[in-house]
């Protein structure tokens, strides 16, 4: 009931209400009601007693004054147990009038509505909703559905029951019964002109339609949600909604609008000092930079995240940080500690029974054993990962993981399969509006080309995925887009564009600060000022390049550099010396792409050698 009153009231924007999860560490505690009043930084502490005998309650509550010690409000209840619901709502409404609360801010706000006509009703919607709320493993998720559907058998239209009936519907990938159970709930919400019940379930449709990448849908919900938060000065519910609308800006790749929004939540949310909000807002500000490549302030929002999630004991939002930053040390070309992170979220998901979360941390770690030369292992996590999404009708990560699944078919040698994949990813990726799959999508379609040395399709698919990149804003994948066009310009002997995309490369690496990148840019550069003319310069510079590749351990990219290299000396050396330094580079570089079965790179040395 604590948790039912704290929604309540923080409907009221004039006033900060504590958090459920941030009072919860003081529900056994011996200390002074001043102390932690200080500690959670409010002036009014909420204080009583709740006493079951049989079918009576007996009930004090007191709203006292942290500084002074001073009641400023108390009262009794000894009611049969059947007038739960009214004790909570005198509660609400007595706690308001101390506050000396406009009654058209109580109206306003829907403070103290009756939410079930039932005390049985009442008590299992309470108790499903701290379930799943502070769920730590999948046990609770269940237990909350089952209280959900016995507080129904209660009390069939009790809308609150419906909409977390819902949310757990989505939570599991019941998207069909979700949207059931919302558009139902809806219509008796207008009916009973409930805007508090009315924008909780526009926020859900809207997280549903987003889980199906119907963004256009999602934004219509979201925003009519925004508009009922607006008209009722509810900036607990804005700073909320707020946070689903950015999260359905980031597929669409409107990152600027995207921190725009987030400035305005975590404006709420330290007004309120909503440090679950602030966490989650965190998070999100950490996915927006990491992808216009600013990687090092990602992080520091990441590992604040964290922080406030371990405070709360908030498993979902540290598991999501965790693997979010097991994504930066992957772009920076770090495996092994990517896949520490990713193995650390993993285990929290299996826990908590997230399949989403668990399925992305499954491909996550796949493309870590495919950087590895683990193909047959990687492919069997991608292919898990993409059955789990097309399962649960997550369209987006869906198209993510078969746009991994083309890498994983093109490193084996098999084009045909690569492509199939590659290009049905594309197809869903423009029928979602998701411009980060679409430019992975495209860039998978060009390596698969080019392996068929179809050079021109080649270049237009790059093209193409580096014009949508450009726009976004997304720097790394531009950056690696540019990489793909100097090695197809290199192949070419088209050394004037080859230096104009290295060069390009180059520059957002250092801008980004992304290892990997900066050193495939100096190589490639360093292997075009060797072949006209400066020999013994990009010479040296090219085996600077390979032995930092070799530190970073990419074994892939340490390949490629080794070809590169020994064609260099193969085909432009000075000497004897030169030549057989190239050949000998060439075929342990063949030998190693054969063990890591890098067809890619296998049929590039080999006909470097022909």
């Amino acid at each position: 009931m604590n948790e039912d009153i704290i929604v309540d009231l923080t409907r009221v924007g004039t006033l900060r209400v504590a958090s459920m999860r941030s009072i919860m560490k003081y529900r056994d505690s011996d200390a002074e009601l001043e102390e932690i009043g200080g500690q959670l930084n409010v002036g009014l502490v909420l204080d009583g007693s709740i006493h079951k005998a049989g079918d009576v309650l007996r009930i004090s509550a007191q709203l006292v004054d942290v500084k002074s010690g001073d009641n400023v409000w108390a009262k009794r209840w000894e009611e049969s147990i059947e007038n739960l619901p009214k004790i909570k709502k005198g509660l609400v409404q007595g706690i308001s009038q101390a506050l000396q609360l406009e009654q058209s801010v109580i109206e306003r706000a829907e403070i103290g509505t009756s939410l079930t006509q039932t005390a049985g009703a009442y008590e299992n919607y309470l108790k499903a909703r701290y379930h799943f709320r502070h769920k730590n493993d999948r046990s609770d998720i269940e237990v909350a559905e089952g209280l959900y559907q016995l507080a129904l058998t209660e009390e069939p239209d009790l809308l609150v029951a419906k909409a977390g009936l819902a949310e757990i519907m989505i939570y599991n990938g019941d998207f069909e019964g979700a949207s059931n159970e919302l558009l139902t709930a809806l219509e008796k919400a207008r009916a009973k002109e409930s805007k508090a019940d009315e924008a909780k379930l526009l926020r859900l449709l809207a997280i549903l339609h987003a889980k199906q990448s119907s963004w256009d849908e999602s934004e219509k919900d979201i925003k009519a949600a925004l508009q009922i938060h607006k008209e009722t000065k509810d900036y607990n519910g804005e700073a909320r909604s707020l946070g689903v609308l950015i999260s359905i800006l980031q597929p669409q790749a409107k990152f600027d609008d995207a921190i725009f929004h987030f400035d305005r939540v975590l404006e709420i949310s330290r007004k309120l000092d909503d440090q679950e909000r602030i966490g989650e807002a965190l998070k999100n500000m950490g996915i927006a930079y990491s992808r216009k490549g600013d990687y090092d302030r990602a992080i520091d929002l990441y590992e604040e995240s964290i922080n406030i999630a371990e405070q709360n004991k908030n498993m979902s939002l540290k598991a999501s940080c965790l693997a979010n930053i097991g994504n930066v040390h992957y772009f920076r070309g770090q495996f092994d500690e990517a896949r520490e992170q990713y193995e650390k979220s993993l285990e929290i998901s299996d826990r908590i029974g997230d399949k989403a979360l668990s399925a992305r941390q499954n491909l996550n770690i796949g493309l870590i054993q495919l950087q590895s030369g683990n193909h047959k292992e990687g492919a069997a996590r991608l292919n898990s990962a993409a059955e789990i999404f097309d399962s649960l009708n997550d369209r987006s990560s869906y198209a993510l993981a078969l746009v991994n699944l083309s890498q994983a078919h093109l490193t084996m040698g098999d084009v045909e399969l690569a492509l199939e994949s590659a290009e049905k990813a594309l197809t869903i990726s423009r029928e979602i509006n998701n411009p980060l799959v679409e430019t992975d999508a495209l860039v998978q379609i060009g390596s698969a080309r080019f392996f068929n040395r179809e050079i021109e399709v080649a270049v237009e698919s790059f093209q193409a995925a580096l014009e949508i990149a450009e726009k976004a804003g997304m720097n790394r994948n531009v950056a690696h887009i540019h990489l793909a066009l100097v090695n197809i310009c290199f192949y070419c002997k088209d050394y004037k564009n080859c230096r104009t995309h290295a060069t390009k490369a180059l520059s957002i690496a250092r801008e980004i600060g992304e290892k990997t990148a900066l050193i495939m840019s100096n190589a490639g550069l360093a292997a075009i000022t060797a072949c006209e003319g400066l020999y013994n310069t990009g010479l040296r510079q090219l085996q600077d390049a390979y032995a930092g590749i070799e530190k970073i351990g990419n074994s892939q990219m340490t390949i490629h550099l080794k070809a590169l290299l020994g064609e260099v000396l193969l085909k432009h050396g000075k000497t004897d010396d030169d030549t057989k330094e190239g050949l000998t580079l060439l075929n342990n570089a063949l030998s190693s792409a054969r063990e890591h079965q890098l067809a890619p790179e296998i049929k590039l040395i080999e006909e470097i050698l022909s």
